[in-house]
């Protein structure tokens, strides 16, 4: 059990692992975690954090409900909002509209670049879980824009992991009707069980609608996707939500290949950012892609992290006249074990 959180204004008592901002440099970060019957929240930045600095909480993780930062962000249930004589208290509506917790626990450092807050989980309806974006003295936001993805915080859930080493290879009745063929993907399919087998790894066939119940997760080591392209629009964020929390909050690894949650059971890109999805979750996002093509697969692993076998460099595979995708790092910290080239360009495969 992690050790409580002491607010007195130092970040002594908080993890790499407490931290939540998706590391947002330049001085600035934002910690937070469930602590017994609160949340436990720690901000600092490079100047005093002010009267004005607000922390929107949008606890039912749904953006078209609550109330919308300037006009189209957030959906906030709730916001701590920061006053001039360094009491912080919560409120709903705008940013300290109608008071609905005064006077909440509150400890800076002596220059006031860091300050820790409780907030009563009973206050907000003690959530699952709780989307967040801030502002630092009304002048800098985080995430910088509002329209990106908003960082996390878990409540306790009470769920215990296996500890026995399995693994889940998932099927998409949603992916299959949208393949080349439900043939061709049966096949797919089949391969990830038969690499299991020899591998001699026990597994469980998951279908779409078990990747909402974070128990059933749980039992897992990783979660493989064969294919996981097409999603029911309508679950496409619950099925999101919960993957994120099973990785934060149980380690499982997520193994994918592919576009990852993008498009709906009508082979429709999904609204907004159809791979919002996929950089939540992996931090990848498509470059370009292209049909027909050769390409030329190579590893890029001289660590042999993946790819042991293979030199630096070496030729794994080559296609003739093939679909193609080539995919990056969203925060530039992913590791590629492997480049594609296609007419003379090189991406990460």
């Amino acid at each position: 059990m992690a050790t409580p959180i002491t607010v007195d204004g130092n970040l002594n008592d908080w993890t790499a692992a407490d931290r939540i901002d998706r590391g947002l440099g330049n001085g600035y970060a934002i910690y937070a975690r469930s602590d017994g019957a609160d949340f436990a929240f720690a901000m600092t930045a490079p100047m005093a954090i002010g009267a004005n600095t607000t922390m929107w909480l949008n606890t039912d993780r749904n953006a078209a409900t609550g109330y919308q930062v300037f006009g189209f962000a957030g959906g906030a249930e709730y916001n701590v909002n920061f006053a001039a004589d360094g009491t912080v208290s919560l409120y709903s509506g705008a940013a300290g509209q109608t008071l609905v917790a005064a006077g909440l626990q509150v400890a800076w450092s002596a220059d006031r670049t860091t300050v820790e807050f409780r907030v009563p989980k009973a206050a907000i309806g003690s959530p699952q879980a709780i989307d967040i974006i801030t502002d630092v003295n009304d002048t800098v936001f985080q995430p910088t824009s509002y329209s990106s993805t908003p960082f996390t915080v878990f409540n306790d859930t009470g769920i215990v992991a296996d500890p026995s080493h399995r693994i889940a290879i998932v099927w998409s009745e949603t992916t299959a009707s949208n393949y080349f063929s439900k043939t061709a993907y049966s096949q797919l399919f089949m391969a990830a069980q038969s690499q299991a087998m020899q591998a001699g790894v026990p597994f469980d066939i998951l279908t779409e609608s078990d990747l909402t119940n974070l128990a059933t997760l749980a039992k897992y080591d990783s979660i493989v996707f064969p294919s996981f392209r097409n999603v029911a629009a309508d679950k496409a964020d619950l099925i999101a939500h919960t993957l994120e929390q099973a990785t934060k909050q149980f380690g499982i690894g997520l193994v994918a290949a592919g576009e990852f949650m993008t498009n709906g059971a009508d082979n429709a890109a999904l609204a907004g950012d159809s791979y919002a999805r996929m950089k939540l979750l992996f931090d990848a996002t498509r470059v370009t892609s292209g049909f027909p093509a050769d390409v030329t697969i190579k590893a890029s692993d001289p660590t042999h992290l993946v790819l042991d076998g293979y030199d630096d460099g070496q030729v794994v595979r080559q296609y003739t006249n093939v679909g193609w995708n080539a995919f990056t790092s969203v925060s530039g910290t992913g590791k590629t074990i492997a480049t594609e080239t296609v007419g003379g360009q090189t991406y990460a495969a």
